[in-house]
């Protein structure tokens, strides 16, 4: 029976008209032969294309920060650029330990994302008549607060250099006060985030 299917008139048309269609498509692409080799040209260049694309772009989204690094008297822009990337990068909170910070340190935690949390460890100075002076006064922590909260400042005398914590995972060494970025030549270095826990306790314990 299907023998006789196959052998029917409307069968034999079928194969004949499949057979044309191969025939057609054959004579056609001998006739562009040419066409047909630059497009597959242009197929793997673009393949080729689209494959530096695809790793230019990993790379821009890429939010991996340098693990070390120096920079010199002068590079102002870049050393600020180098913590607003930091800053940008915490979720839940930052902990700046700076014996030196100042209202302008503050301008770069103004850039952090909202509901992040600020705790800015500093030194008391002291002025001719051994009276405590505060870089970072109440009121500029209101005003900062009003705007970019939370932000608390604690004052304590143990640290010499300046680290940042950033959402108790990463910790940074950076070898200049936050305000002189750029001014002088310093280092910073991702450090092993396992100190993050003494460094924390240090700070907390030895602050009045």
């Amino acid at each position: 029976m299907l023998s006789a299917v196959l052998n029917s008139p409307r069968a034999i048309l079928v194969s004949i008209a499949i057979m044309e269609a191969f025939v057609r498509m054959r004579h056609f692409m001998m006739a562009n032969a040419e066409v047909v080799c630059r497009m597959n040209v242009l197929e793997k260049k673009q393949m080729a294309t689209d494959a530096k694309v695809d790793e230019i772009l990993e790379r821009l989204d890429s939010s991996e920060t340098p693990l070390r690094g120096v920079f010199y008297n002068g590079q102002l822009w870049d050393a600020r650029a180098l913590v607003l990337s930091l800053v940008s990068r915490a979720k839940r909170s930052l902990i700046l330990i700076d014996n030196w910070a100042t209202p302008e340190v503050l301008d770069l935690f103004a850039k952090k994302r909202k509901g992040v949390k600020v705790t800015v460890f500093t030194s008391e100075h002291y002025d001719n008549k051994h009276v405590p002076h505060h870089k970072i006064s109440p009121a500029d922590i209101a005003t900062f607060n009003a705007q970019y909260p939370k932000l608390a400042v604690r004052y304590n005398e143990t640290f010499h250099d300046r680290f940042l914590i950033i959402d108790d995972r990463e910790l940074y060494l950076i070898g200049a006060s936050l305000k002189d970025l750029g001014g002088k030549c310093f280092g910073f270095t991702k450090m092993d985030s396992r100190e993050i826990r003494r460094i924390k306790k240090t700070a907390f314990s030895s602050t009045p």
